[in-house]
């Protein structure tokens, strides 16, 4: 089961959860006041940004990053 970290925007609170990813959506109760808080993976307060596309290697150098002995 992951561990998920969680913010009150209530209180200020901040928690980590284990929960499985079908129990995400339904969010956790803050520890310090109860307040039912949602985790943003799960369409809470902020959208999950794309990754950053991998750079590939420029030609010629191999096909591993290892610098090579000349």
């Amino acid at each position: 089961m992951p561990l998920y970290s969680f913010h009150c925007p209530a209180c200020g609170q901040d928690f980590d959860r284990f929960l499985r990813l079908s129990q995400l959506a339904d969010g956790a109760a803050c520890p310090a006041c109860s307040a039912p808080v949602s985790h943003p993976a799960a369409g809470g307060a902020a959208p999950a940004q794309a990754p950053a596309p991998a750079q590939e290697p420029s030609s010629g150098s191999g096909s591993c990053l290892i610098p090579q002995r000349g």
